[in-house]
């Protein structure tokens, strides 16, 4: 039974957009395994322009049993967080011992930058990652923000991409409010629907992201709570993102141009990525012809979708490369492709997180040079 109304404006004008199928839950599995399945399909919001999952996935299976993603391990990630601190300290007259939350704090990569004259709390549901998180943090809450106990009001609160990851997206905003100092500024970054939609970014589609804003719909949002976007920077970060700073009400939210989907563009957007999927399985049957290789360079949250969609799996790819030393030796979940940590004799790698695909190409500069190719398929499918 999927969702009635809209997690944000409680509308009830839900209109089906399109749908991916029942699909495994992202995960890198001991052994190969299909794994936990639940339905993958999006619902438009008529009233607030909010397009959502239908269903939600169980935030213990996601995040609780054990988060795979680290901060750490990527620099361009890296380097996105530390300017994510310095925009903070610049918006923010901050005194010695000011409290700091980060939500979602992952292994505590953000938290590494912040100066230690603030108290930074942690929070973050992912067991695994607890220990490193503590490293970081004058106190680490294993659990779910919408659930954590804090007493301190916070000069500063960051939430970096996990804001659509949110069954009760209200419940959380209530509970920022409630955190956030008087002249305290909170800075959430998030992928939204624009960038999805124009970049064919199929894989972005998981259990994981529940909600896929709009502008006009995170006003909405953040309006219902007395709060206001003052401002927003862009960026590349994940195939686009909206960096927005946030604060009690004074005047009201900024406005910001954003391109408008109707329904009619939203239901293209299915009948585009079903054209690069037929695409990409000529240009694999074409390989297997040929007699070339075709490895996963990326064992990604967004891949597992991808493959799934594409009905791939260990009989079409030969393997998955990934820099977690966690995931070496397992299995994507559903295609049961293996994972190691280094590129075996290939034709081709194909990047799943596709965002990424200049830095690992400067990375794996040798490859090319050998005569590998790098292929990916969002926007659409090219070959470099």
């Amino acid at each position: 039974m999927g969702i009635t109304k809209c997690r944000i404006c409680e509308g009830v004008n839900l209109m089906r957009i399109g749908s991916l199928g029942n699909v495994s839950i992202s995960n890198f599995t001991s052994r190969p395994a299909i794994g936990t399945k639940s339905p993958l399909t999006l619902v438009y919001c008529t009233d607030c322009t909010l397009l959502q999952l239908l269903n939600n996935p169980s935030r213990h299976t996601l995040y609780e049993e054990h988060y795979w993603y680290e901060s750490s391990l990527n620099p361009v990630i890296q380097k996105d967080l530390k300017s994510v601190v310095k925009d903070a300290l610049e918006e923010v007259k901050y005194k010695e011992h000011d409290t700091w939350i980060d939500i979602g704090a992952n292994d505590g990569t953000l938290l590494s930058y912040v100066p230690k004259t603030f108290y930074r709390v942690g929070v973050d549901p992912a067991t695994n990652l607890f220990p490193k998180l503590k490293q970081h943090t004058d106190k680490a809450i294993l659990g779910f923000f919408d659930k954590a106990t804090i007493k301190k009001k916070a000069s500063i609160i960051t939430a970096i991409a996990c804001f659509y990851d949110l069954p009760k997206p209200n419940l959380f905003v209530h509970k920022l409010k409630k955190s956030l100092a008087p002249q305290g500024v909170a800075i959430i970054q998030l992928m939204t629907l624009s960038p999805m939609i124009e970049q064919n970014d199929v894989g972005n589609i998981c259990h994981e992201h529940i909600e896929y804003y709009t502008f006009a719909s995170l006003v909405t949002l953040f309006d219902r709570h007395n709060l206001e976007i003052y401002k927003v920077k862009t960026n590349a970060i994940n195939g686009g993102s909206y960096r927005l700073f946030i604060r009690h009400k004074i005047k009201g939210s900024i406005h910001f141009s954003e391109k408008k989907y109707s329904v009619t563009e939203l239901k293209k957007f299915f009948s585009r990525v079903k054209k690069n999927k037929h695409n990409f399985l000529k240009f694999v049957e074409q390989c297997k012809k040929e007699k070339k290789t075709i490895a996963v360079y990326g064992a990604s949250t967004k891949g597992n979708t991808i493959l799934q969609f594409y009905k791939l799996n260990s009989k079409d790819i030969l393997c998955a490369i990934d820099v977690n030393p966690e995931k070496k030796g397992r299995f994507m979940v559903s295609s049961q492709i293996p994972i190691t940590d280094s590129i075996p004799p290939c034709d081709y790698l194909w990047v799943l997180p596709y965002a990424f695909l200049g830095s690992f190409m400067k990375k794996e500069n040798k490859f090319k040079k050998d005569g590998g190719k790098f292929v990916v398929c969002t926007p659409e499918v090219k070959i470099f």
